[in-house]
This record gives C-alpha cells, sequence and structure tokens, in this order.
C-alpha cells in the first residue's frame, strides 16, 4: 500500500521538501490557538509548508499542544492561509 493510500482520510501537505525538490505529502495540521496550518517535521525548514517542529509547537504562534489533523473534507483554513491575497477584508 502506497503512503498516499494510507493518509487518505486526512489533508496532506502540497509543500516542497527541501533538498530533493519533491511534494511533502505530510498530514497537515491546523493549530487550535492561531488558526496556522501546516505540516509537521522533525527538523526546521524541512518543508515549504512547515507549520509545526517536532514536538508539535506551531511556528507561527508557539503555541504548544495545540495541534490537530485537518480532516480531509477541511479546505477553508488551508486555502485562506495558501492564497491570503484572496481574502478579502470588509
Amino acid at each position: 500500500m502506497r503512503y498516499e493510500e494510507l493518509k487518505t482520510p486526512l489533508k496532506l501537505c502540497t509543500g516542497t521538501r527541501k533538498g530533493g525538490e519533491q511534494q511533502c505529502s505530510g498530514t497537515l495540521h491546523k493549530c487550535k490557538a492561531c488558526g496556522h496550518v501546516g505540516c509537521r517535521q522533525s527538523r526546521p525548514d524541512l518543508c515549504s509548508e512547515q507549520g509545526f517542529d517536532v514536538l508539535g509547537k506551531c511556528l507561527k504562534c508557539g503555541a504548544a499542544g495545540q495541534m490537530e489533523a485537518l480532516d480531509a473534507g477541511d479546505y477553508s483554513t488551508q486555502q485562506a492561509w495558501l492564497h491570503p491575497e484572496s481574502t478579502t477584508v470588509n
């Protein structure tokens, strides 16, 4: 079974892995404290869309223990984070 098939129920990271220029495909997580979305990596800067360190600390707000996996159908937060230029402020 392929990695992507194992993670089918989860939303996967479309960021680029450092060095190999391959798609990350790690599980996307959302910070419950600030809403930041990204993958979790074992070392800093391993993915262009990394949002959490190996211990689950948010790289945007620094909150620890506030990381939750995104459901496959939860696209709203990811779209806003990946495409901030399409978000309008009234």
